[in-house]
């Protein structure tokens, strides 16, 4: 249930007598909270925030240098996985006169994970749903990174099984005393309460089987073969929480879990989430894609580095000389006939200028009016005041497993009634299991959604020592003896990850202005694909690319189905 944050002053909280508006569900943390000993070591990691912050406050004019190189056809902006499905779709169609910059010292976005000699761990997004032939672009884009290795007869993917989240019991929640083998807190459930989660459940995969006249599906990836019919349009227009007050649930635990898993998967609170994205989710975890029953094999592809695979991989398949990373694009100018790029070389600390007949913004948009300030005067205002929401994710290392009150580790591990989103065990894909006496790396999330700008300001201000309290306050919950097993623990911190799926965000109107070209600039990158999710983000690369070509009548063959 989404609870409002209290103001605080932060000489209050330094003295430790309240908690940080970031933590409402944490309440009376005292002096003692802050000395809490912290027997391993660590970091801060992510992304380069400062430099967004610097162009932002930039006041002084830029540079002009003249044009270098020849004239590209294709400048993609941002090599996330909306970027770099637009550039492998352009190279799929024998397209290769086009360049990938991105600020960051490898390409990938939120599809990031790191490795050592003896284990992987992610620091970004960690699973995708199983491939719907639907997704055509998803099938050729899986083929080509031999994740799909071929198809059944009725033109289902065979997927590579090591691909599929391997253990049957992967999801546990830890309720207070024990911890128990599934998401939803069962043994804290009334009667009611349980009647009300079957009721929403039964609910969500009754929506997964319905079809419009023309057999198209209520819930589904890609959003462009969703049904137009205003019943199923209009749950975009109201909150998950008006909805399931006009169905009549009213049961607090059900309320939390979904809560829980909602801000999980939108980083948005349900009294501002789009009800369609809510059950979107819902329809997704209870049915197998191939006939909405009980799925024969895990219906969720994940890895120990989680996305980060599927970065590594899509980068790969690009040349070297196609991309370049600690490039940090200073100004997008529409021309007569091309775009002009001003760029800012992080490694030789040079700035330079590209043209291009067309450019693609596959980054976040919060600087969009500062890197293309002719959109603001030309009134498209649709990119302003977008609510981003930041995330933390805590990599912990365990040079073995704590105690499991009750319990054993799984892939998705929760903790009832904690502002974390729980943790995923990154040595899930091992079978048999990882004997409990070896290193672990496990990877904590949470997202900050109440009030996005004053908490991201917090969570950017706030070091290590201070989160590194807070992460190990809420292991020790369901982990008495977690700081004893600790080696070590990286703080991840993701400023702007992510668009807040709001009520009318996924089909409203403002969407599908920011689909428009801007002259020769167009809009790629998941805050602009309706719901914050690897299928819609590369769909919207391709289709960007696919827009271009067909824009300067370059024959292909559409991977959009």
């Amino acid at each position: 249930m989404s609870r409002k944050p209290t103001r605080f002053s932060r000489r209050a909280l330094l003295q430790g007598g309240i908690c940080t508006t970031l933590m409402p569900a944490l309440e009376g943390c005292s002096r003692n909270f802050l000395k809490l000993p912290i027997p391993f070591s660590g970091e801060v990691k992510g992304e380069d925030y400062a430099l967004g912050h610097e162009l932002r406050d930039h006041q002084a004019p830029l540079p002009r240098p003249e044009p270098e190189g020849k004239m590209l056809d294709t400048l993609v902006v941002g090599g996330g996985p909306s970027g770099m499905s637009c550039a492998w779709k352009l190279l799929k169609s024998g397209q290769d006169n086009f360049l990938v910059l991105d600020k960051e010292a490898v390409l990938g976005g939120l599809c990031r994970g790191e490795r050592d000699e003896e284990l992987g761990w992610v620091v970004g997004s960690h699973y995708v749903d199983f491939p719907n032939p639907a997704c055509k672009h998803l099938c050729e884009l899986y083929q080509d990174m031999g994740i799909i290795l071929g198809f059944e007869p009725g033109g289902w993917p065979i997927v590579d099984e090591r691909c599929f989240l391997k253990l049957k019991d992967a999801h546990h929640i830890f309720t207070g005393r024990t911890w128990h083998p599934e998401e939803f807190p069962r043994p804290l459930a009334t009667v009611a309460d349980q009647a009300e989660h079957k009721r929403f459940m039964d609910e969500a995969l009754k929506w997964s089987k319905w079809t419009d006249a023309e057999g198209r599906p209520a819930f589904g990836i890609p959003l462009s073969r969703i049904s137009e019919d205003p019943k199923i349009r209009s749950l975009d227009g109201i909150t998950f929480t008006a909805y399931l007050d006009k169905e009549g649930y009213r049961s607090k635990l059900l309320r939390w879990y979904l809560t829980n898993r909602l801000q999980d998967e939108y980083g948005t609170p349900i009294d501002r989430l789009s009800a369609w994205a809510g059950l979107q989710f819902f329809r997704d975890l209870l049915v197998d894609p191939k006939d909405c029953e009980q799925a024969n094999q895990p219906n969720i592809l994940t890895w120990p580095e989680g996305l980060g695979v599927l970065g590594e991989r899509m980068s790969n398949l690009l040349p070297a000389d196609k991309k370049r990373t600690h490039q940090h694009v200073l100004r997008l100018e529409n021309r007569e006939d091309h775009v002009w790029a001003l760029v800012r070389d992080l490694d030789k600390h040079r700035t330079y200028s590209l043209r291009a007949k067309h450019a693609v913004f596959a980054a976040p948009k919060m600087q969009v009016y500062n890197i293309v300030p002719q959109l603001e005067s030309a009134g498209r205002d649709e990119f302003k005041d977008l609510p981003y929401v930041s995330w933390m994710v805590a990599v912990v290392h365990f040079r073995s497993l704590p105690t499991f009150p009750g319990g054993r580790i799984g892939w998705d591990n929760l903790f009832y009634n904690s502002w974390t989103l729980g943790y995923i065990n990154n040595q899930h894909q091992e079978i048999p299991r990882r004997a409990a006496n070896r290193r672990h790396v496990v990877s904590m999330y949470a997202a900050f959604p109440w009030q996005p700008r004053t908490e991201r300001t917090e969570m950017l201000v706030y070091g290590w020592d201070y989160w590194a309290r807070m992460f190990l306050h809420e292991l020790q919950k369901g982990h008495p003896d977690a700081a004893e097993h600790i080696e070590r623990m990286d703080i991840w911190k993701w400023g702007h990850p992510m668009r807040q799926t709001v009520a009318g965000s996924v089909f409203g109107p403002m969407r599908q202005r920011m689909l428009k070209p801007f002259g020769r600039i167009h809009f790629a990158h998941v805050d602009v694909c309706g719901v914050p999710v690897y299928e819609e983000s590369t769909y919207r690369g391709v289709e960007v690319a696919e827009t271009i070509m067909t824009r300067e009548q370059i024959p292909f063959t559409s991977s959009l189905g």
